[in-house]
């Protein structure tokens, strides 16, 4: 009896098996060939994303240390010019001061000439009252009481006199107290001078003021900014380095 050569059935997967396994066991070498690269090409393209994120940060942090700079640049200028005007101001506050202590010399002066004035104006008033009594014009009795030629010649002199020695006495102190009233004038004018100088002076300073007041907020804005950037490059970097140690 001839035997056929079988193959025992226990040697030769069938078909069915087969079609079932292989797709399965490419697939999982697939996975496992490719898994690898893939988690490669993933931590590659974090760290590129990485690395830009961070060139970011690094340039608003750039940019916000040039503004800050240039803020606390305008601030130094800003003081200088507070602490010059505050410096001017000074100075007008003492000329101010001179300018009232001559004045008030001034208007003592002319007090004291108006009443020396006032004065010669009663002595002059009294003595022409004096060329009339009882109704008479004594100046005229005098006059006409004299003898000779040469006494009328001598009392018309004396009268003469009198009324030019008290009609220069009024023009001098009617000259001296105009002089100082010009002068007090003048002084007046320099005073309110003085005092305009010192009312723009202090405009600017309140202007100067009010933009300090608004470059340091904007400074305290800027270092906030600044220190948010600064803890996400901290943050990026402390990724960036976790990613290196895993390869």
């Amino acid at each position: 009896m001839t035997m056929n050569a079988v193959t025992p059935r226990w040697r030769r997967p069938s078909l069915t098996l087969m079609s079932r396994v292989l797709p399965l066991a490419v697939m999982a070498a697939v996975l496992f060939l490719t898994a690898p690269t893939a988690a490669a090409l993933d931590d590659h393209t974090k760290l590129e994303r990485l690395s830009h994120d961070m060139g970011e940060q690094r340039r608003r942090i750039a940019e916000k240390e040039e503004q800050r700079r240039s803020i606390l640049d305008e601030l130094a200028a800003i003081d200088a010019r507070l602490a010059a005007g505050q410096k001017k101001q000074r100075g007008l506050q003492e000329k101010l001061l001179r300018q009232e202590a001559h004045l008030q010399v001034k208007k003592e002066e002319i007090e004291v000439l108006e009443a020396e004035k006032k004065k010669i104006e009663a002595h002059v008033k009294k003595r022409l009252r004096a060329f009339y009594q009882n109704g008479d014009m004594t100046l005229f009795n005098t006059l006409f009481s004299a003898t000779t030629f040469s006494e009328l010649l001598r009392l018309e002199v004396y009268f003469q006199d009198l009324f030019n020695h008290d009609h220069q006495a009024l023009a001098r102190y009617r000259t001296k107290l105009a002089l100082l009233r010009e002068a007090q004038n003048s002084m007046n004018a320099a005073k309110e001078a003085i005092l305009a100088t010192i009312a723009r002076s202090r405009a600017l300073e309140d202007e100067m003021i009010a933009r300090r007041l608004e470059r340091r907020k904007l400074l305290e804005r800027i270092k906030t900014e600044e220190g948010l950037y600064r803890r996400a490059l901290e943050e990026m970097a402390a990724a960036r380095a976790a990613l290196d140690r895993r390869h």
